[in-house]
Order: structure tokens, then C-alpha cells, then sequence
């Protein structure tokens, strides 16, 4: 589980009150406190150099835009968590349990609109300072894009559950990185940077019953395909000639929807994808699907 337990310079009595220990009371408390303060300026100073460094070398790739009743909001996305995990390095792995497995918890709940489930991944962030940084990450079957069909929430028997897992997965490892970077809600100029035309949120982490796209039912389920014939053809093994090995369904999606004409590189996140163009992208991808389908028989 993530490691939350600070050390701090007080004692917690029975009723609940706090009291200095003996060591505050000491006659190096006053230098020990000016001294903290100094390295907690620094530390936040370089860490707000570095953001800058980072924030020079991402895309619009790197930010989702999420519309609800509210709104229309945008958020930093997993593709900026790689830019900077890329930029920054260090090392990521996942808790394990007591098999050596990725430590990733289901947990199953019901309410009045039924049955549904949430999992939690558990992943550890190490710096290149050594600084360490555990996080969960949660995902639910409730998702607006895995979980609903016409308005309405799908049977959990036909959400696929690897996509809910892998999500949770997703959300632990971005929550690693910008906490570890000290990421907070998106600055205006951030926001307009990346094409905000309304209010700036944080990362939108996924939490709780609901969260995701908003399309329409008819682009829900559009969207839903163009992901499944990327994962298939990503399980499968497909490759393009000419384009080195595929590392994740994405990079699939993109090549397939890259226009080199037009200098145009593909979409590179399937929420991304306008809505206008779902439809000519999900034909597409079918197609690319069924040929493959049929070469390997």
C-alpha cells in the first residue's frame, strides 16, 4: 500500500493534543527549522525549473479535453506523464503482491443502478535523487467510455475488464509522476497552451463511479470499437512494414491515421479522436482488422 507515514517534530498525547517533543524544545530547534526552510525553498525552486524545462517540450498530444455538464475542461494526460518521466528518468515499478504479481486490487460494489466494480493499481515512482513516491490509481466499471451503451451503464459481464485494469494502472502511474514533480491545476497559460477555451482543472484522475469522454451514444460505442480493433491488432502481434514494432495499441492508431500528404501524424490517444471523424476511422480500422484476420489463416 502507498507509503504515507511522515516523521514530524511532535508527539500525539492521548486526548489528541499535540506536544512538542524534547528535541523542539532544544536550543538547536530555532537553527533546525531555519535550516529546513531553507531546503524546502530550494527544493520547490528547482522543481518549479524543471516544470518549466518540461513544459517547453510538450504537445497538445499531451492534454485531454473533457466536456461535462459543466463544461468543457482540460487536463494533463498520460502522454505528458511520459514526456516527463522520459525527460526526468528515474524508475517505475509496480507494488507487488506476495506471488510477485502487480499489486492490482478489485473491489466489487453494488447500488439502485446495480452492480459495478473499481480497481486499484499500486505503483512506486524512485527519482534519479532517490526520492521515492508511492500512489494508487482507480478506474471503475462505471466509466463513461468503457461502461456505457445508449445512455446507459453496461452489465459489468459486457464491460471488458483488462481495459478497467489497465486504466487503473494508467491512473497510478501518472499520479506517481506529477506527484513526485509537484504538478498541481493547470495555470491559464497552461491551459491556453493547450488549446483551453474554458476553465483549466488538474490531472482528472479517475476516481469513484464515473469519469471519461462524453460523446454521443452513436460515438461512445464508435470510439469503443476503434480501441478494440487496436488492442486486437496489438495482441495479435501486427505490424506495419517499414515502422518499427508497435510498444502499445496506440502507436497502431496513429499509423494507421497518419496522412504523410498533409504532414498530418495520426491521432496518438483514442480519446483524442474528434467525434466528426470517428465513424471514417472505425470503417478504416475494420478493414485494416478483417484483411489481417484473413492473412493469418
Amino acid at each position: 500500500m502507498p507509503n504515507t507515514e511522515r516523521t514530524l517534530p511532535v508527539e500525539l498525547e492521548a486526548d489528541g493534543s499535540l506536544v512538542r517533543t524534547a528535541e523542539n524544545t532544544s536550543g538547536n530547534s530555532l537553527s533546525q527549522w531555519r535550516e529546513l526552510e531553507t531546503k524546502v525553498t530550494a527544493l520547490a525552486d528547482v522543481q518549479r525549473k524543471v516544470r518549466s524545462l518540461i513544459d517547453r517540450e510538450v504537445t497538445k498530444d499531451c492534454f485531454d479535453t473533457l466536456e461535462d455538464t459543466k463544461g468543457a475542461t482540460v487536463c494533463r494526460n498520460i502522454n505528458y506523464a511520459k514526456t516527463v518521466f522520459r525527460l526526468v528518468g528515474g524508475s517505475f515499478t509496480w507494488l507487488k503482491d506476495d506471488r510477485g504479481m502487480p499489486l492490482v486490487v478489485k473491489t466489487n460494489a453494488e447500488d439502485d443502478t446495480g452492480k459495478y466494480y473499481i480497481y486499484e493499481a499500486y505503483g512506486r515512482y524512485t527519482l534519479p535523487t532517490g526520492e521515492v513516491i508511492e500512489q494508487s490509481g482507480m478506474f471503475s466499471s462505471r466509466d463513461k467510455f468503457f461502461g456505457k451503451r445508449s445512455g446507459e451503464f453496461k452489465p459489468t459481464s459486457e464491460v471488458d475488464e483488462r481495459y478497467i485494469r489497465q486504466a487503473a494502472q494508467t491512473e497510478c502511474f501518472k499520479k506517481c509522476i506529477f506527484t513526485a514533480l509537484g504538478y498541481g491545476e493547470l495555470s491559464g497559460e497552461e491551459a491556453t497552451k493547450a488549446g483551453a477555451k474554458t476553465k483549466p482543472v488538474a490531472h482528472k484522475f479517475a476516481e469513484g463511479k464515473q469519469g471519461g469522454s462524453t460523446d454521443s451514444d452513436a460515438g461512445k460505442d464508435l470510439r469503443s470499437k476503434i480501441e478494440r480493433h487496436c488492442r486486437e491488432l496489438f495482441d495479435a502481434a501486427f505490424q506495419v512494414e517499414g515502422i518499427p514494432a508497435f510498444q502499445k495499441p496506440e502507436d497502431i492508431l496513429q499509423a494507421l491515421t497518419a496522412n504523410r500528404e498533409k504532414k498530418w501524424p495520426g491521432w496518438s490517444s483514442f480519446r483524442a479522436i474528434k467525434e466528426t471523424q470517428l465513424e471514417r476511422i472505425e470503417g478504416q480500422l475494420a478493414k485494416v482488422a478483417d484483411e489481417f484476420e484473413k492473412s493469418r489463416i
